[in-house]
């Protein structure tokens, strides 16, 4: 049995290898397939499929199908070991998208070819119709899970009640979606004018005739060009200067809003501001008072008469 599988599997993969150029898809399936059905169905062989359809650009796929059917009672169908199956069907798919992944539903339907292993005359190898239905869960983009039914109708002439006039058959499996090569989408060389050649290219230039020269902003346009007064000169604009008649002067500095701030000299630096003090010429380092001049006192002294003897 195990070499049986082994050239099972060898074949759908010689299979895929025969892809055409374009996309494709690959299905690899488990499933059990009822053949006796005189009494209903009984899905009781085990089942390996695999499948492989192209994408042609119709409507319909062609899909090539190979199938290995065990069968599970070998006594009863008169020594029949397995079934080999291989068909060629038209599929018909419709994809729809949830979850941002493509997601699939399809039919299909054609005809196909049964080898029976250790066939006899009354279960022997026959063509056959099949169809069936299907639905595919995208997983990833590359992964999808699938489930499918398919009913097959083997063309027997001898109507023995002893063959399998038709089969069903029931799986899940995963598909592979895969696509062929893509031709890289060709390069346009866009090219973007600056017609009045102020730095702005046309597409996000809002004022598309600006004069040569002209500083511009990032849109384009030219620049305003803002003349600000200072009518006293004193370096703060007339619309912030809260002391617009301000007379400047040489001990003087100018507040941020505007306005005088007196600076008092001190020229003969005995700490006195000259505009208090009396005495505008003490010599260096001389102690003054508060009015920058030397101190002084007056002194009564009282001497004898007519004589130079200072009384006590």
């Amino acid at each position: 049995m195990l070499k049986k599988l082994s050239l099972f599997l060898v074949s759908v993969l010689a299979t895929t290898s025969l892809s055409a150029q374009g996309d494709y898809d690959v299905s690899l399936k488990y499933g059990l397939t009822s053949i006796d059905n005189d009494d209903g169905m009984e899905f009781k062989n085990h089942t390996l499929a695999g499948d492989i359809s192209f994408d042609l650009g119709y409507a319909l796929k062609p899909r090539l199908d190979l199938a290995y059917v065990m069968i599970d009672d070998e006594d009863k169908w008169g020594g029949v070991s397995s079934l080999l199956q291989t068909a060629l069907s038209a599929q018909y798919s419709k994809e729809f998208g949830m979850g941002g992944l493509p997601h699939e539903l399809y039919i299909f339907g054609g005809l196909g070819y049964e080898y029976v292993v250790d066939g006899h005359d009354t279960f022997d190898s026959l063509p056959y119709f099949q169809g069936g239905v299907g639905a595919k869960y995208a997983l990833t983009e590359s992964v999808k899970l699938l489930g499918e039914f398919k009913a097959m109708q083997v063309f027997d002439s001898n109507n023995d009640s002893d063959d399998e006039d038709n089969e069903f058959t029931i799986m899940i499996g995963l598909n592979f979606p895969f696509g062929g090569a893509v031709a890289p989408a060709p390069k346009i060389e866009v090219k973007s004018l600056d017609s009045d050649k102020d730095g702005v290219l046309d597409n996000v230039d809002l004022c598309a005739n600006t004069p040569a020269g002209a500083k511009v902003d990032a849109s384009g346009c030219a620049l305003q060009t803002v003349v600000v007064l200072d009518s006293d000169k004193d370096g703060v604009p007339d619309d912030i200067d809260q002391c617009p008649n301000t007379k400047l002067t040489e001990n003087m500095t100018i507040s941020e809003k505007g306005c005088p701030i007196i600076t008092l000299l001190d020229s003969d630096n005995d700490g006195i501001t000259d505009d208090i003090d009396k005495c505008p010429n003490t010599v260096a380092e001389t102690k003054v008072d508060e009015s920058g001049c030397t101190p002084t006192m007056n002194l009564g002294i009282n001497f004898e008469t007519n004589s130079a003897v200072i009384k006590k």
